[in-house]
């Protein structure tokens, strides 16, 4: 939310579904390193 990014967005930049995202803000997905890594990379707009 803090850098206007949508769930659908942040679903398309990072490669991991929507539906895992949802899961990992509610505290219900387990998360690796790598997932991480990846949210971190899409978030912050450069290549995993």
């Amino acid at each position: 939310m803090r850098c206007d990014l949508s769930r659908r967005e942040l679903a398309r930049r990072s490669g991991i579904s929507e539906r895992y995202i949802a899961q990992i803000e509610a505290g219900k997905g387990n998360v690796s390193i790598v997932l991480l890594l990846l949210l971190a990379s899409a978030i912050h707009g450069s290549q995993p």
